[in-house]
């Protein structure tokens, strides 16, 4: 590991850290403020991934002229990931104490990228090309969902029972519910349809029909941009 493993300090494994670092004491944990495009991405990773996440985000600050005063807050997070990848070492032929220690220095570390990551936002003000020069893990902007287009493939078939038909159709990209209307007459009239299901799969079976009489199907998307038209119809008898 090079210089990076250096003795940062000393440490007893009863109460915390004791370091030779002052960035590296215990202090309150940061909250990040809210983000933009740029997200912490810190949950749930292992202690040595975090350590790499931190060091690829110092070698994007170090010296980053959209962040001149970020200094400090880049010198804490070096001196917490050097910490860190001690504990690490140390932690893998040590008892519960290097343990405990490997934790306490992770949780410093994400302290203190939080930290950082808060003055990276407050400074950026939401810039995308500052945002991506941290190094931190951008967000994928979300993609506005414009009109649902109509379901399509809509397929009505018999069922393996008397007074039943399966009705299958094509998902549709925006869409969380569907509304399957059912016509036991004339498809062209209007009034002949009423609403029989409303699902959130691109699927149902309908039960209890009429043996030997056939039935029409058209199904409708149903999502934040409203309502899609409707599909062509398709026919099946039940037997």
């Amino acid at each position: 590991m090079g210089t990076d493993v250096e003795l940062v300090g000393k440490y007893s494994g009863i109460k915390g850290l004791q370091t030779d670092h002052p960035f590296l004491t215990l202090y309150a944990r940061a909250t990040p403020i809210t983000m933009s495009t740029v997200v912490g991405g810190m949950k749930g990773l292992r202690a040595v991934d975090l350590a790499s996440m931190a060091r690829r985000i110092e070698e994007h600050m170090t010296g980053n002229p959209n962040f001149p005063d970020a200094g400090p807050l880049v010198a804490q997070v070096v001196a917490a990931r050097q910490a860190l990848m001690l504990a690490i070492v140390d932690a893998m032929d040590g008892g519960r104490t290097a343990h405990y220690i490997q934790r306490e220095r992770k949780a410093a570390l994400k302290n203190a990228m939080t930290m950082l990551l808060n003055h990276v936002l407050s400074v950026a003000l939401g810039d995308p090309v500052k945002l991506v020069s941290t190094g931190f893990p951008q967000r994928r902007p979300s993609l506005r969902i414009g009109p649902l287009t109509a379901p399509r493939k809509l397929v009505a078939r018999n069922g393996d029972h008397p007074g039943q038909i399966h009705v299958h159709w094509a998902p549709v990209y925006g869409s969380r519910l569907y509304r399957l209307e059912m016509n036991d007459g004339d498809p062209d009239q209007e009034e002949g349809w009423r609403t029989v299901a409303e699902v959130s799969a691109a699927r149902f079976t309908m039960e209890g029909l009429a043996s030997l009489r056939y039935y029409w199907f058209r199904v409708v998307a149903i999502g934040t941009a409203g309502e899609s038209p409707y599909s062509d119809p398709a026919r099946s008898v039940a037997l």
